[in-house]
């Protein structure tokens, strides 16, 4: 007994039906390579515009700092923060409102990340010269570079709503206050970072919606004065 195979077009509508969903056509597996391809194309094109965005800001802000308005602007800023710094506000053991940290976040505002992490850096020097506070540690002073830069990145040619400000100083509070600065002061007292951790963290979080309004409204507040936004002190 011989069974004789039927072609393709003789087979049933239920095996032709397997067969439909079961063989890919050639075409179909080309057009989602060519489609997997362009995504993926797209997706370099979206990172490489932001990396150029990324450094763009710094560039710019290295630009303006060659500006005499921009020095002396910064001179005039560090000399109302020192003022700042000898007037605070304690209550309890957590919180402690000061003001020193104002002209940081505006100079960050006005000039960008370069100008921003330069600022807070010679700043820092400048108020423990001025009042020294326990041992000197260059490893704070970068941390408090940092903390200029990460204002400025988040500041900088951007439209100050006070969502933005709580994140700014959310990032800051969490990278450069709880974590850097508590691990530059376990290493430099021989104290374990998990025991000052928790404290630090508390006092931290208390004062992070304080900071975040009361630099909120000292920048509206300067906003005001014509001359002062960060597009109209270049010209």
């Amino acid at each position: 007994m011989c069974v004789k195979c039927r072609l393709n077009r003789e087979l049933s509508a239920g095996r032709k039906d397997f067969l439909a969903v079961h063989e890919s056509h050639p075409a179909a597996s080309e057009d989602r390579n060519i489609i997997s391809s362009c995504s993926m194309m797209r997706s370099a094109k979206e990172v490489i515009f932001f990396m150029k965005k990324f450094v763009t800001l710094f560039t710019d802000s290295y630009h303006r700092l060659k500006s005499v308005k921009t020095i002396t602007t910064m001179a005039m800023l560090a000399a109302v923060a020192v003022i700042l710094g000898m007037f605070s506000i304690e209550y309890g053991s957590y919180i402690r409102i000061g003001f020193s940290s104002i002209p940081n976040g505006i100079v960050a505002y006005m000039f960008g990340p370069t100008v921003g992490g330069i600022f807070a850096g010679a700043l820092d020097i400048l108020k423990y010269i001025i009042k020294p506070t326990g041992p000197f540690s260059p490893q704070l002073s970068l941390v408090t570079v940092l903390a200029g830069i990460l204002y400025g990145c988040m500041y900088y040619k951007k439209k100050i709503t006070f969502t933005r400000v709580l994140a700014a100083k959310f990032i800051v509070m969490v990278i450069c206050n709880i974590f850097l600065n508590t691990l530059c002061l376990s290493l430099l007292y021989g104290k374990v970072f998990t025991v000052i951790l928790p404290a630090r963290a508390i006092k931290n979080l208390v004062m992070w919606p304080i900071d975040s309004i009361i630099f909120y409204a000292a920048l509206k507040a300067l906003e005001k004065i014509p001359g002062f936004s960060s597009e109209m002190i270049t010209k």
